[in-house]
């Protein structure tokens, strides 16, 4: 392959953006449901047959696992942590694209940019994998550190990085509105916690073994670019835009050069989410485990009219029929459609995404299916549905209800509600367990906004089988988990 490439891919401003997380990105029961589509099920077993040639290593078994995650993938190997998040990423896409109208942009975030460029046309899906397995091997050359998110007031946590004195620990970049990114050596980051613990800054430790976006790590960019040169390149079919460089690559770029530096220089997610939004973009859908990125969004835009929120389409963890997986597969009429209904809200919201000869079929899949608890339907209102116009900007597609609903009158005592509303809010906020202590304030203190706060009332009033949340009911009166289990022990008490 030539890695000079001739022509410059376009780049209009797109009304979608595809977004593709880093570290962390990756769940087992994403993959499982991903085998539904597919072109999903091609884009995994390619990329699974290409790592098995190009390392030895067979995941095939532990991808079939959909209890199997980050932790289970680690066990065997880093690669084997870094090759699945970047599976998982072009599956979605490729079970989400051709619902997609026009030129969508492609957003990758940190490791996720070899899934957007990918996903983009400038590597194949063996190419990719053999990109990801030449990082893995180049990262042996760089010093081992950590990486903590900061959910706090940016110049407070760049004064606070400046006091730790460690010219190797520095501001990765800005995953968000209000949450900054920091690394560098572990024993660094351990005493930045510290002393932001001390000034009651919460921080979230990061699943990563390396230092990203910091100096620490540049022993590995001269290996990982000659890597990706030998593999070589296209220009990208469709637009990509850096969030570390800050605008859309065009077929001047280099990418090897373009991926090394990504290993060190610091990212601005928020930035790029601001940039794209202002081109014209109305939805940012995710693709990949978790909901990384759709916080990240959900945190950098304000909310755009009534019943509207900055949200993205997750192909969110655990198995739920409202996933952007789901979605494709009922819009196209692929594969074996699971028997229970896609809520209502989702439909309103991807009527935008579906070609026209395709609206009757998918709406049918839902005409009598229930809205899940605390997420309005189209017909009150909320969410825009065919006559509601062009959209103005991104959407909340809200998610089916969890798994595991309390049977009504089930005797429940105030410590086990708090329990299942710790997992429940750590598994949707992507916060480690330890840091949602009941008195803690969900917007003061870790930055949850009240489109966010809104959301998880709905899915714990479904978890404990309870009316409704009320449209009226000001979030704010709710502030902390304590506060929450008294309502839902409240609530249960009445309807008793």
């Amino acid at each position: 392959m030539t890695t000079g490439p001739t022509t410059r891919p376009t780049t209009r401003p797109s009304s979608v953006v595809l977004t593709y997380p880093g570290q962390g990105g990756f769940s087992a029961g994403l993959v499982a449901r991903l085998r539904w589509h597919p072109d999903a099920a091609s884009a995994l077993d390619c990329a699974a047959r290409s790592w098995l040639a190009e390392t030895g290593e067979d995941l095939t078994g532990i991808w079939a696992n959909p209890a199997a995650g980050l932790p289970e993938l680690a066990e065997l190997s880093f690669a084997a942590t870094q090759v699945s998040i970047f599976a998982a990423a072009v599956a979605a896409h490729a079970a989400v694209r051709d619902a997609i109208p026009g030129t969508p942009t492609h957003l990758g975030h940190s490791f996720g940019e070899v899934a957007a460029l990918t996903a983009a046309g400038a590597f194949t899906i063996e190419e990719g994998v053999r990109i990801v397995a030449a990082r893995v091997a180049a990262l042996t050359a760089a010093d081992a550190g950590a990486m903590t998110a900061v959910m706090g007031d940016e110049r407070t946590v760049a004064a606070l990085v400046a006091a730790v004195a460690d010219p190797s620990f520095v501001v990765a970049g800005r995953a968000g509105s209000g949450q900054t990114v920091v690394s560098g050596r572990t024993s660094t980051v351990e005493r930045f916690e510290q002393a932001a613990a001390a000034l009651e800054i919460p921080t979230v430790r990061l699943a990563s073994p390396y230092p990203f976006h910091s100096p620490l790590v540049r022993a590995a960019v001269p290996g990982f670019v000659e890597a990706v040169r030998r593999v070589g390149w296209r220009a990208p079919r469709q637009p990509v835009y850096s969030a570390i460089l800050g605008r859309h690559l065009t077929a001047d770029d280099n990418l090897a050069q373009v991926l090394g530096d990504g290993l060190t220089e610091p990212f601005d997610l928020a930035a790029a989410v601001t940039v794209l939004s202002g081109s014209g973009a109305g939805l940012f859908v995710e693709c990949g485990g978790r909901t990384a990125l759709t916080g990240a969004v959900q945190r950098t835009l304000p909310p755009t009219g009534p019943g509207s929120a900055p949200a993205a389409l997750a192909t969110d963890d655990g198995p739920q029929p409202g996933s952007a997986a789901r979605a494709a597969l009922a819009a196209r009429g692929g594969g074996q459609l699971p028997a229970e209904p896609v809520d209502p809200r989702l439909l309103a919201a991807l009527r935008e995404l579906l070609r026209a000869d395709l609206e009757e079929m998918v709406r049918g899949l839902v005409a009598d299916g229930p809205v899940a608890a605390g997420q309005p339907s189209r017909e009150e209102g909320h969410g825009p549905g065919p006559e509601a116009g062009p959209r103005t900007g991104p959407v909340t597609l809200a998610v089916a209800p969890p798994a595991h609903e309390e049977a009504p009158g089930k005797p429940l005592d105030r410590a086990a509600v708090l329990a299942q509303l710790v997992t429940l809010y750590a598994e949707a906020l992507e916060y480690p367990e330890e840091v949602l202590a009941e008195d803690v304030e969900l917007e003061a203190d870790l930055g949850v906004d009240s489109v966010k706060q809104t959301e998880l009332l709905g899915r714990a009033a479904t978890r404990f089988n309870l009316p409704a949340v009320p449209a009226d009911l000001a979030v704010t009166s709710l502030p902390t988990l304590g506060a929450i289990a008294d309502l839902v022990l409240g609530s249960r008490a009445a309807a008793a």
